[in-house]
């Protein structure tokens, strides 16, 4: 049972799903979707920002049938002990993966726009040190840590604000030209760049005013989902369809060329505010991973679960550095990843409907 004092509110919801969703692929995703829908691609972000929508409408389906338990306690209710247990460890295992596919991502920008010659070791201890720190303690003050470093994303906006003094809006016409398959095709794309909502499926039985819950994520998707539309669209419209396709990360290259009295270099300053945004991300990941460990294993402290999900996720960012392992791995991590957040949630809400399987109710 969660003790009032530990609960969230609405607004701290939002923030926490905001935070989680905003991370590393905020640098690529106008190249990707470009990859695969052209100038249409922002149109793919928006079909892409609807569907997390609906996936989000039934995991709150799916939590209200067991209010008071997160995925872990609830797993063996829905498909028994053995069974549940097992599913909740292999949850715990994709938390994991994603948290440090965060950190091999971020590691990767680092190296190749800042610190090419810092030791990797040292790159790592200073995004995890503070996640570590964060991550053990209770939902409301990481909540309150992600709603006050929220005000970056605006800050981040109004940077690339500046590319808008050399743009042509023609890159973007005519609309619809790629076709359906290539948008829908390009909305896959960004439905991986909007993950973090599944934190709904550990969180909930924390929320204050859990019918308010699917208002305030519905705000939260939208959100990012329109700051996502605005940077591709940004991105589209200062590089041509040609330059597009050789530029990796898109947003810090609109903003390399441009520099200001106080600022020299504009990319820079952007990654250091990209920084703050891919911590948050890795932080919600650890907390899902500490936590849903510590429910599963009975343990007496959630630190002890966060220490040992926290050195779980160093061995990738430690061993794989070549761009093509972490292409392979990103790609993997991210095809499964549609099995956690769509296929899994919906078959247990089936079973649950099916057979009657809710909180209190053998």
């Amino acid at each position: 049972m969660v003790n009032d004092h530990e609960k969230i509110g609405t607004v701290q919801l939002a923030f926490l799903i905001v935070q989680t969703q905003i991370g590393v692929g905020i640098l690529s995703l106008p190249f990707t979707v470009q990859a695969s829908a052209g100038g249409d691609g922002w149109i793919s972000v928006i079909v892409g920002g609807l569907a997390v929508n609906a996936l989000i409408y039934l995991m709150i389906a799916l939590t209200k049938r067991f209010p008071s338990l997160s995925l872990v306690e609830y797993l063996p209710l829905i498909l028994g002990r053995y069974a549940g247990k097992i599913l909740g460890f292999i949850y715990i295992i994709y938390f994991l993966s994603t948290a440090s596919l965060v950190l091999v991502l971020a590691m990767r920008i680092i190296y190749e726009w800042i610190l090419s010659d810092t030791p990797r070791w040292s790159v790592l201890l200073l995004i995890m040190i503070p996640s570590i720190y964060l991550a053990k303690e209770p939902l409301r003050i990481i909540a309150r840590f992600h709603g006050f470093v929220s005000f970056l994303i605006v800050v981040l906006v109004g940077m690339i604000c500046y590319s808008y003094l050399d743009v042509d809006i023609r890159y973007l016409l005519p609309v619809g030209h790629s076709g359906l398959l290539a948008i829908l095709k390009g909305s896959k794309d960004a439905i991986l760049s909007l993950l973090g909502f599944e934190l709904l499926l550990i969180i909930f039985p924390m929320l204050q005013h859990q019918k308010k819950a699917l208002k305030a994520a519905t705000i939260a998707n939208l959100s990012v989902t329109l700051i996502y539309v605005f940077i591709v669209i940004t991105a589209l419209i200062s590089f041509s369809p040609k330059e597009i396709v050789l530029v990796p990360e898109p947003v810090l290259y609109m903003l390399k060329a441009y520099s200001s009295r106080i600022f020299e270099r504009l990319d820079l300053l952007l990654l250091s505010i990209w920084m703050v945004t891919v911590t948050t991300s890795y932080i919600s990941y650890l907390y899902m991973a500490g936590k849903s460990l510590q429910q599963l294993y009975g343990m007496t402290k959630q630190s002890y679960a966060v220490y040992a999900a926290a050195f779980a996720t160093i061995w990738m960012p430690m061993i794989v550095s070549k761009d093509l392992q972490v292409t392979k791995i990103g790609s993997f991590l991210s095809n499964t990843s549609y099995l956690f957040i769509a296929g899994i949630p919906i078959i247990l809400l089936l079973i649950s409907l099916l057979f009657k399987r809710k909180e209190g109710i053998d």
